[in-house]
Order: C-alpha cells, then sequence, then structure tokens
C-alpha cells in the first residue's frame, strides 16, 4: 500500500468520523465514506468562519486582516492546539509550505504562540 492509503486511513476520520472500508478480491478497492455535515471544511462553509470566530474570539478578531487560510488556522487549532502543520495542511487541503507560511505569519503577529518543544508541544492563541 502506498502513502495515500495510510493518509486516508490516518485523515478519513475527520471527514467522516468512520474508517475507510478495504475490499480485496480480483480488484482492490478502498470505500471512503463522507459525510459532509461532518467534515471540518463544511462546518466552517455551513456556519461562515468569521461567525464562528466572532463568537469565539470576541470583537478583536473582525480588527485584524487575517486571510481565509489563517483564519481557518486559528479555528483549526482552537479545536486542537496539538496539530501540527502537516495535519493542518491535511484538514484544509493545502501543502504543508503553505500552512507553515501562514503559522509563521501568525506567530510573527503575536496570534500563535508556541508552548514546548515543536514536537511535543502545542499551541496557544493569543487573541
Amino acid at each position: 500500500m502506498g502513502s495515500g492509503v495510510r493518509n486516508l486511513f490516518k485523515y478519513g476520520k475527520l471527514y467522516s468520523g468512520k474508517e475507510p472500508q478495504l475490499i480485496e478480491g480480483d480488484i482492490f478497492r478502498i470505500i471512503v465514506p463522507l459525510d459532509n455535515s461532518y467534515s471540518f471544511d463544511a462546518e466552517t462553509k455551513k456556519n461562515g468562519i468569521e461567525n464562528d470566530f466572532g463568537d469565539k474570539f470576541g470583537d478583536k478578531f473582525g480588527e485584524m486582516e487575517l486571510t481565509e487560510f489563517q483564519k481557518k488556522i486559528v479555528y483549526a487549532l482552537s479545536e486542537n492546539e496539538q496539530l501540527s502543520a502537516k495535519q493542518l495542511a491535511g484538514i484544509m487541503g493545502i501543502s504543508s509550505r503553505t500552512a507553515e507560511k501562514n503559522i509563521k505569519k501568525l506567530k510573527e503577529i503575536g496570534i500563535l504562540i508556541r508552548i514546548g518543544s515543536p514536537r511535543k508541544g502545542q499551541w496557544k492563541i493569543n487573541l
């Protein structure tokens, strides 16, 4: 199995809450259950990510000029402060490099603070 199948099992639960099914026979098949109401992306699109942030972080967030990716990163980290740049990239469907650049910018403007080591630490949102 290649890395794509491993990633399906690693991230599949984030989008459906269920594990993919492997079916072996004359042909190899994998069934990936998708549930739009369950996924991170569907939730932010349904409610409007700015409204979620406004509810969570108050008026201060509305004063900041952040890109859509940066808003999604802050929102995801507010739900799970231990996510890595690679995990954020997988959740948001962007490259690891794009996630890293946006995290760096959020650190520079003081919104994100890393507590602990790069490997075992966690993020603090400073709003």
